[in-house]
Formats: structure tokens, C-alpha cells, sequence
């Protein structure tokens, strides 16, 4: 994936928790219950984006922008009681 992704099924509903969008997690470990794969850095604006309740460790999303692939060394860890 690169540059803007709009879905084409995008319903905005926070009662649908998964589907009708593109889905997003806050951190690369919340992502990788979801999916294991590649992982990519989005930014996305507050307007394209829906939060179901029952599950707050991903979002859906109407619009993303892909910035680029998160690597391994870049991956929050935490090291001497700092996040890296």
C-alpha cells in the first residue's frame, strides 16, 4: 500500500465493529493481534475514523494515509525503562 487508500464500502457506524472500513491500531503490538503481516505507519484525520466501544485497540477507517513500513528496529520496545 502507498499514498491515500479510501475504502469503498465505508459506513460510519461505531455500533459495527469490524468491516465497512479500513482498520487501524495505536501501536504495532495491538496491530499484530489483529493481523500478522506487514505493518505500516497511516496517519488518518479525526473525521475519517470510527471507534467501537467494545474494542478499543483498533479503529475503523474511512480514509488513510500510508506513510510507510514500520520495520523492527523501529517497533516500540521497551529497553532500561524507556521506550525506544
Amino acid at each position: 500500500y502507498k499514498g491515500t487508500i479510501i475504502c469503498p464500502d465505508w459506513i460510519d457506524d461505531d455500533s459495527i465493529e469490524c468491516g465497512n472500513a479500513l482498520h487501524l491500531s495505536p501501536t504495532p503490538e495491538l496491530a499484530l493481534l489483529h493481523n500478522r503481516g506487514k505493518l505500516k505507519e497511516c496517519k488518518v484525520n479525526i473525521k475519517d475514523f470510527s471507534i467501537y466501544p467494545g474494542d478499543i485497540k483498533k479503529v475503523r477507517c474511512r480514509k488513510v494515509k500510508v506513510i510507510g513500513d514500520i520495520k523492527k528496529s523501529k517497533q516500540n520496545t521497551k529497553k532500561k525503562g524507556k521506550l525506544k
